[in-house]
């Protein structure tokens, strides 16, 4: 004969395999399937889905849970009653944060006794007792230790059916301030293990993203483009999904969960229609509705949907407006716009390139450049450059239209006046920071134009030493330079036949021919050359600058000279004999 507690579990479990059979056809078969309107909830796992509700909801895993005071166990977790106030802080979090169905404490009175409740310890009559009669599942037991101010919580789930452990964890709380921290973190745990293998998990995507997601009225986030909104850690059964999302009708639909399933549910939202009016200064620019083009100012447009979207105005030789307006449901918005005249451009150039460009005072760049966004208008531009004379000119600057603007700079110069006496000299001007020298004419120079800076010049006359000058050429000044040339000496070269005479210059002895008398100015001088055996020989010779003048002579041996000579010969010879 069969009871009635066995009779309800088979029944209970005949429900739940069908239920299993109906909901896994049409979940396997599709991903999604959208509401035929957007007034009416959606159902879009199958056209059974009302009457299946009925049973997966008594399938939905809510386990109930018995909660046994914790055991103290070592002294100083005693002392300070660890156990009990961990396993109170348990059962809240169990209750507020989880799944499971906590047993009461007082209903566990009706049961146990007092004193069986403070040792956590039960028969296994009692454990059959609270699973037939309040139908627990599982019972929570543990251990609490507090070993040098850190306290150790061993939680074990215990299967009232089968008096096994079906879920042992371990965590410790360094801080005492957060023990109720790490027992709601123990909870979520408890949970995530024990309830796992009843737990799918669904993603939600919307079109457009950004709408909030609600599960059984509970909201769990907003959709985004980059990737579905995910949900995990749901016990199988049906819930109720909405989406709600500014300017569009709210989305309603039931969505089955089945243990270890993955499934993604993409919505398209329906927006709510308003109006919009819109009006510009001057009129007949076009439209742009969120970048899609709908006609010219001024105009109306019915039925936009609500919410934000982007006005875009365009018009020849105005600045292109944009704005951002919100629109609401069955409500005008008015858009009133004023346009810009749309601004012009200007590129300057300038020979030589490099030179400061000043707009409205101000120095803005270096040519070449170019200006944006110059208002409509007459303009004023200044260029300037070192070196060269200022520039400045009036410009029309037209709407949308591109200006150029080519600026040929003129150096700034002075006047350069150069004499040198003698005169005839010829000048050779070189820059002192560039360039090579360059000849601009023979001296008397008395008005030559130069770029202002600094100069090196160079005199140079035949026969003169070259003369070096420096100047500065300053703008619109004259500069006078006067140089008097040294002359070069000249030279005499004395040669004489036979050589080695003596050789005087004015009366002044220089030295033996042959022999080159340098440094000589000009003028007129005497060279006297002499041998002894001959008569001196005086030449009166000119030297011009720069150049060698000749002084020669030969000499003859005298008849006085030859006898003088022959005499000693002798006397010497007669010495010779009488000595030996």
């Amino acid at each position: 004969m069969i009871n009635l507690n066995e009779a309800f579990m088979r029944k209970k479990s005949i429900l739940c395999i069908s239920a299993l059979l109906l909901l896994f056809t049409p979940l396997l078969s599709q991903e999604t399937q959208e509401p035929q309107s957007a007034s009416q909830p959606a159902v879009f796992d199958s056209t059974e889905v009302d009457s299946l509700s009925e049973i997966v909801r008594l399938f939905r895993k809510k386990p109930h849970i018995a909660i046994l005071p914790f055991t103290n166990a070592n002294t100083q977790a005693k002392e300070a009653e660890f156990g009990r106030t961990v396993s109170s802080m348990l059962a809240t979090a169990l209750r507020n944060e989880t799944n499971f169905v906590v047993l009461e404490r007082n209903e566990l009175h009706k049961i146990l006794a007092e004193q069986v409740l403070e040792t956590a310890g039960l028969t296994k009559e009692q454990t059959q007792e609270l699973e037939k009669v309040y139908n627990v599942e599982v019972i929570l037991v543990g251990d609490v230790s507090l070993i040098n101010s850190t306290l150790h919580i061993d939680a074990r789930l215990i299967a009232t059916r089968s008096s096994e452990i079906v879920v042992a964890l371990y965590g410790t709380c360094h801080d005492l301030k957060q023990i109720r921290e790490k027992v709601e973190e123990l909870a979520k745990q408890l949970e995530q293990t024990y309830l796992r293998q009843w737990m799918g998990k669904i993603s939600i995507a919307s079109q457009p993203a950004g709408a909030e997601v609600y599960l059984d009225d509970k909201f769990l986030g907003l959709t985004t483009d980059e990737q579905p909104l995910e949900i995990p850690d749901l016990l199988e059964g049906t819930y109720n999904l909405r989406l709600i999302r500014g300017g569009y009708f709210d989305w309603d639909g039931q969505i089955a969960v089945l243990a270890k399933m993955e499934r993604t549910v993409r919505v398209a939202l329906i927006g709510k229609p308003g109006s919009m009016n819109i009006n510009s200064e001057p009129a007949d620019a076009q439209i742009f509705l969120d970048n899609n083009p709908v006609g010219r100012t001024p105009m109306s447009l019915k039925q936009v949907a609500e919410g934000e979207h982007e006005i875009r105005l365009v018009k020849e030789n105005f600045k292109e407006w944009r704005q951002k307006v919100v629109v609401r449901s069955f409500q005008p918005t008015d858009v009133k716009a004023t346009l810009e005249v749309s601004p012009g451009m200007l590129t300057v150039n300038s020979t030589p390139p490099g030179a400061e460009i000043y707009f409205k005072g101000s120095r803005v760049a270096t040519t070449p450049h170019t200006l944006s966004n110059i208002p409509p208008g007459e303009i004023v531009i200044r260029v300037d450059k070192d070196g060269y004379e200022e520039w400045a000119s009036a410009v029309l600057i037209q709407p949308n239209q591109h200006e150029f603007m080519d600026v040929i700079l003129k150096e700034k110069v002075g006047t350069i006046a150069i004499t040198s006496r003698p005169e005839g000299a010829t000048v050779y001007l070189q820059r002192s920071d560039r360039g090579v020298p360059t000849a601009i004419g023979e001296t008397p120079i008395l008005n030559y134009t130069a770029a202002i800076g600094f100069y090196s010049i160079e005199i140079e006359k035949e026969d003169y030493f070259t003369g070096h000058q420096q100047i500065a050429v300053a703008h619109k000044q004259l500069t006078e330079l006067k140089v008097v040339l040294e002359e070069r000496p000249g030279s005499i070269l004395v040669e004489t036949t036979p050589p080695n005479a003596r050789v005087s210059l004015n009366g002044a002895y220089r030295g033996r021919s042959p022999f080159v008398l340098d440094d000589i100015t000009k003028g007129d001088y005497e060279v006297t050359m002499s041998l002894p055996y001959d008569d001196d020989k005086t030449e009166r010779i000119l030297v011009e600058p720069n150049r060698q003048a000749l002084a020669k002579a030969n000499f003859k041996k005298s008849k006085r000279y030859i006898l003088g000579i022959s005499a000693i010969g002798v006397a010497g010879l007669l010495f010779h004999i009488l000595a030996n």
